[in-house]
């Protein structure tokens, strides 16, 4: 994709749908059934259709065995860029041995070379149990099952029925094409697609910038990066090509990020100073204009406020789309890193492990992996370990290092300013309430108003805003979040360590990945932190 190209589509991410398939591996009529499968995948393309910002596109997950796990493959690699994720029931060269002739072998070997994720299962105790296997991993991993069965029975262990069964079971969607008669198709949907993922993706991308400013900031990230490598006379690795990849996917997740954290922030500290207004509302009310009651219409104005704030905040889910979209621009952030130091394979699941026990988050994980099989494939043979390694140590471990440090010193600031706001609020509420018992001010007036009155409306007023204050620090988290940063700054000077150690090329991958775990596991922290803290009611 060109630079201009890649700045047009700022960063939008398509939907991949997974296709499992099982079938028998004997097939009397392939034309007919090849045709009865790409009429189930337009049908799947009904259930779940493109939208103007979304493309949805198709993988096939499929073990490759002769017969159905093939022609379903073939069908679903003709569509446009689809791909192909192999799970592999034994090693390849015993798996091999399970067809009969050198050109289905040939087959086998053409069609594995397409693969983007090969994945080979745990031993088995025999080849029925780990077909078994394989097509229970089929099942769990596809949004939609396409199944080439006769209708008949199990004949054993890892049959076709058995895995037809097995979906059934698990309420995943079937689209069933009976290899036998008219070979006609039967839908079993159940609930029907998960369409979830497709619509918070769809709703991330959709969401509008600025053209002219969009290009700016990816022209920023990527010069960010380039200028470390010209200021340290780095040469041999190849970071532009890294950084045409993955800096448009990156300035959209943080420009969002960064949206939704100001709109909450401005949402959150208008909920508690609007109920700390209406507490101020009706004492004043009942204080200095008691015969005229209909102005407690304030109160109930400021009240109004705060129940719209609540209900805008959880329609366009300020919260939500904030800690996700963050979460997404800080992986795309290390994924420019581990590509350069030559990491590859499957690194979505490293992201269960922060989202786990929320699968409504699931879009992050297939949006991640999206864009990280695009990566460049990356030769290092070239490049010295010492040009890599301390580009990786200054523009990333050094610079994430220096934000924790600085984000570490902001949030204790802003944890002490609110703390010292509160202690002053209290000390004032006393002075007014002890003023008030004494009675110093009861025959004192200024103008209309008694100072008696006035020490009263404070009374009640300045302690409704000492919560609003308190509230807002609590729901920030300034504390708390200033001691996670603090220990991450150390975590990451271990690594720092550990990396400039790195002696060859093999060792700095090692070494990046242990510090991508570290900024993972501070992600978890930081989600299990904020994820409760959406827009509610202050009370």
């Amino acid at each position: 994709m060109s630079d201009h190209q890649d700045s047009r589509n700022q960063g939008r991410i398509p939907f991949r749908l997974r296709v499992g398939v099982t079938g028998h591996r004997r097939l009397t009529d392939e034309e007919a059934l090849a045709n009865q499968a790409r009429r189930a995948l337009h049908r799947i393309r009904e259930l779940v259709p493109s939208s103007p910002h979304t493309p949805v596109l198709f993988t096939v997950i499929s073990p490759l065995a002769e017969g159905a796990d093939r022609l379903v493959a073939r069908e679903v690699l003709e569509e446009e860029d689809a791909d192909l994720e192999v799970p592999l029931p034994s090693p390849q060269q015993e798996y091999l041995r399970d067809f009969e002739t050198e050109a289905s072998k040939s087959e086998f070997q053409g069609l594995l070379s397409r693969a983007e994720l090969v994945t080979q299962l745990p031993p088995s105790r025999s080849s029925e149990e780990a077909y078994e296997s394989v097509g229970r991993y089929v099942v769990d991993c596809c949004d939609v099952l396409i199944a080439l069965w006769d209708g008949k029975p199990s004949c054993g262990q890892g049959a076709t029925a058995t895995i037809v069964h097995y979906a059934r079971d698990r309420g995943v969607p079937l689209i069933w094409i009976n290899t036998e008669g008219s070979h006609e198709s039967v839908e079993m949907l159940g609930n029907g697609i998960n369409a979830g993922p497709f619509r918070q993706l769809d709703e991330y991308n959709r969401a509008k910038i600025a053209q002219e400013h969009f290009a700016q900031q990816v022209d920023q990230h990527r010069s960010q990066l380039l200028d470390v490598a010209r200021q340290r006379d780095t040469r041999a690795p190849p970071l532009q090509v890294i950084s045409e990849w993955v800096s448009a996917f990156y300035v959209r997740a943080d420009l969002l990020a960064m949206r939704y954290q100001n709109w909450y922030y401005v949402l959150g500290n208008a909920l508690f100073l609007l109920a700390a207004a209406a507490v101020a509302a009706v004492a004043s009310q009942v204080a200095f204009a008691p015969e005229t009651p209909e102005l407690v219409l304030i109160e109930v104005g400021l009240m109004v406020g705060v129940l719209l704030i609540v209900v805008i905040g959880r329609l366009w889910h300020f919260h939500d789309r904030w800690i996700s979209y963050r979460f997404l621009a800080e992986r795309f952030r290390s994924a420019f890193f581990l590509a350069l130091a030559g990491l590859g394979g499957y690194r979505e699941a490293s992201l269960e492990q922060v989202y786990l026990g929320h699968p409504s988050e699931e879009w992050l994980r297939r949006a991640f992996g999206e864009v990280w099989s695009q990566r460049p494939q990356v030769d290092l043979a070239d490049s010295s370990v010492e040009d890599v390694r301390r580009f990786l140590v200054e523009a990333w471990i050094e610079d994430q290092s220096r934000f924790h440090r600085s984000a570490q010193r902001k949030y204790k600031a802003r944890h002490l300013r609110l703390s010292l706001a509160t202690t002053i609020l209290f000390g004032a509420t006393l002075a007014a309430a002890a003023l008030h018992a004494s009675g110093l001010a009861e025959h004192e007036s200024a103008g209309p108003l008694s100072w008696a009155d006035l020490l009263v409306v404070l009374a009640i007023s300045m302690p409704a805003l000492g919560a609003a204050v308190s509230g807002i620090r609590a729901e920030r988290e300034y504390l708390g979040n200033s001691e996670r940063y603090d220990q991450m700054a150390r975590h990451l000077e271990g690594a720092r360590e550990r990396m400039l150690g790195a002696r060859d090329i093999e060792t700095v991958g090692i070494v990046a990945a242990e510090a991508e775990n570290l900024m993972l596991e501070e992600n978890r922290d930081w989600f299990i932190v904020m994820r409760p803290h959406e827009v509610r009611p202050p009370w």
